[in-house]
């Protein structure tokens, strides 16, 4: 069975539309830094995209070799991965936008206060990326909170 020509151009849209969309989508997955979080008018830390959480697990597993893995974050960004290390353990935060924000997260289950934590549930690697997305902050000013 033949196609018309409008159903062939029509499938042929189609095909393109998705491959951009797919594409578009394997982007994103692999350049975190590419989505950017931003505080809005009412103090709460969102996204652009609905429905979007960042995965921070990657901060658990895989140590930050050097500061310029860390170049390209806004300082928004990097306060959140410092404080997600902390997150992950429950950590409450004293920060509301902090808090709040971390209450948004599907993972989170806040156990500690602040000054209660304690800093022996961190793994090394853990420690590792605390340590040297402060230090990069320190270095570049780039703190955001």
């Amino acid at each position: 069975m033949k196609l018309s020509f409008r159903s062939q151009v029509l499938s042929l849209i189609s095909i393109v539309y998705l491959s951009i969309i797919l594409t578009s989508m394997t982007a994103l997955a692999r350049e975190p830094k590419a989505i950017e979080p931003r505080v809005d008018e009412n103090g709460i830390i969102t996204y652009d995209y609905p429905g979007y959480f960042y995965d921070y697990s990657w901060l658990s597993q895989k140590k930050i070799k050097q500061e310029a893995d860390l170049e390209g974050y806004s300082a928004l960004s990097l306060d959140l991965l410092r404080n997600a290390i902390f997150a992950v353990h429950g950590r409450r935060f004293v920060t509301p936008t902090l808090q709040n924000y971390f209450n948004s997260q599907p993972w989170y289950k806040p156990r500690y206060q602040p000054n209660k934590f304690p800093a022996r549930l961190l793994t090394p690697i853990e420690k590792h990326n605390v340590d040297m997305i402060l230090r990069y902050q320190k270095r570049t000013g780039l703190r955001y909170f």
